[in-house]
């Protein structure tokens, strides 16, 4: 059920208005989704700021001190090993933020994954449940735990992403500031 316009969608209201309010779902439900997404770059960006800020830097700069200086950590990235003393402090630790900035969104979308799928099995559930009894009912659980379910899967994907840069940061961040993220 759905409250729009002055009538409770589904109770006489007709096709059209309960198509508005479909309509109504689906907007707030990309608006929220779209919301998690800000909250969980925002938590991101709180655990690892100095990569967070790296994703403003003009790293294409062809010309003055910031292209020398970009340079220069495209060099120490193409050669670097953790091990090697070659290495200078400021890239090791942008190699290190690098690192937990993927990993802390790692976690985060395996919690965000979790949730979802804990969310899409209820709502299977009740769409399992409902067979027979509100056909509206049964179509929206059926249809916001499929697309959960979906959203759960590509978050995953995120997160063995995630891992493995977090795993090994230097290449991603040579990738970076090469311009080939």
């Amino acid at each position: 059920m759905c409250w729009c316009g002055g009538a409770i969608c589904g109770e006489g209201a007709g096709a059209g208005r309960w198509v508005r309010c479909g309509g109504g779902r689906v907007g707030v439900t990309l608006a929220g989704l779209f919301t998690l997404l800000v909250v969980m770059a925002n938590i991101q960006g709180v655990v690892a700021p100095l990569s967070s800020v790296l994703t403003m830097l003009p790293v294409g700069a062809r010309d003055g001190r910031l292209a020398v200086a970009v340079g220069q950590v495209r060099q120490q990235l193409a050669g670097y090993s953790r091990l090697s003393g070659r290495t200078s402090p400021a890239t090791r630790v942008m190699v290190d933020d690098f690192g937990l900035y993927h990993a802390a969104m790692a976690v985060i979308a395996s919690v965000v994954a979790a949730a979802l799928i804990g969310v899409s099995v209820a709502l299977w559930r009740r769409f399992a449940a409902a067979r027979g009894t509100d056909q509206r009912a049964t179509l929206v659980a059926g249809a916001y735990g499929a697309v959960l379910g979906v959203l759960a899967l590509a978050l995953l994907v995120i997160v063995a992403a995630n891992a493995s840069t977090a795993a090994d940061p230097a290449p991603a961040l040579l990738a970076f500031f090469q311009g080939g993220w």
